[in-house]
């Protein structure tokens, strides 16, 4: 099969609503979801609110800066990875705190 008639095969089968629509709706999250775990984590209380502001900048600025180049964008995920690591020893804390301090089974 020819390179010509590959990319015509790929153009004619995949090309129906649902996928489109399918790829909107993926677009649409890569730039929600950050927003709305960002807008989850403010009024929370379970982590501080400049770490919720930092994990929502840190993410947005490390996916809009991979298009700049490798060395600039591994400058621009430093803060995002700041902000996960951060967010990871918060739930190792909390995870760490037993739940009950009684042996009885639940029932």
């Amino acid at each position: 099969m020819t390179r010509g008639a590959a990319a015509w095969f790929l153009v004619t089968t995949f090309n129906f609503g649902f996928g489109h629509a399918f790829l909107v709706v993926y677009f649409i999250g890569i730039f929600a979801a950050p927003l709305l775990t960002g807008f989850a984590l403010w009024p929370s209380r379970s982590v501080p609110r400049w770490l919720a502001i930092l994990f929502l900048v840190g993410l947005e600025v490390a996916q809009q800066g991979t298009s700049a180049g490798p060395s600039s964008s591994s400058c621009s995920c430093c803060p995002f990875a700041a902000a996960m690591g951060l967010l990871a020893a918060r739930i190792w804390q909390a995870a760490a705190l037993p739940a009950s301090h009684t042996l009885e089974p639940a029932r």
